[in-house]
Formats: structure tokens, C-alpha cells, sequence
């Protein structure tokens, strides 16, 4: 998302980031972890010092390559959408060696944690 969108979007929301990398800010973007890495860097912190939630599975990479605890935001996404996105995450996970997987599903009305 372009800068100005982001900006645009939190001025609306009434919310405040401490550290915004938007979409032309890095020359690499998801699934690559440099638009992560920057974020972690613009805040002073390490990767294995965050949770990086993500609502895609191209998110989801990023987090994981960059080394970042990563969770999976699901607001929106209908019951077969949330399924593969799971799914695809739990792969994506057991592919860079976890041997048990948690996703955070956040929906409006819910917070769950599933093991896959």
C-alpha cells in the first residue's frame, strides 16, 4: 500500500505507528522479509522480539523468513478462505521447521488459537 494510503488510513482510524513501511519504501516486498526487517529495525528490536500478524499468506512468509514470531489476523475471510489460509500457513511453518504450529485467528467478534 502506497505511503499516503497508510498515512490516510491511520489518520482516519485514529491511530498511531511508531514505525510504517509502506509499500514503496523497500525495493523487495512480501513474501520477502525486508519490508519486516525494516520495521523491526526502525523500533530497535530483533526479529525474535516480535509477533508480526499478517493477513495473507504472503504475510505470513515475510514473518517467518524474517525470524519474527508471525500470527494470522482473519477478519474478513469466510469459512473455506480461513481454512486454506490456515492451512497454507501451517505449511509454510513446517517448511522452516516447526514441528507443531499456531496460528492466531482474530475475527470482530472472536479471538481463537488453532494447532494444525
Amino acid at each position: 500500500m502506497p505511503r499516503t494510503y497508510a498515512e490516510r488510513g491511520l489518520e482516519i482510524t485514529n491511530l498511531r505507528a511508531e514505525v510504517l513501511v509502506a509499500y514503496h519504501d523497500t525495493p523487495r516486498h512480501r513474501p520477502h522479509p525486508e519490508p519486516v526487517i525494516m520495521a523491526v529495525r526502525g523500533l530497535e528490536l530483533n526479529p525474535q522480539e516480535i509477533l508480526f500478524i499478517g493477513d495473507c499468506p504472503t504475510d505470513i512468509k515475510a514473518g517467518k523468513r524474517a525470524g519474527a514470531f508471525t500470527g494470522a489476523a482473519m477478519w474478513g475471510a469466510n469459512r473455506e478462505e480461513r481454512a486454506r489460509i490456515l492451512d497454507e500457513c501451517a505449511r509454510v511453518l513446517k517448511e522452516n521447521g516447526a514441528r507443531k504450529v499456531y496460528v492466531l485467528a482474530i475475527s470482530r467478534a472472536y479471538i481463537n488459537t488453532v494447532q494444525r
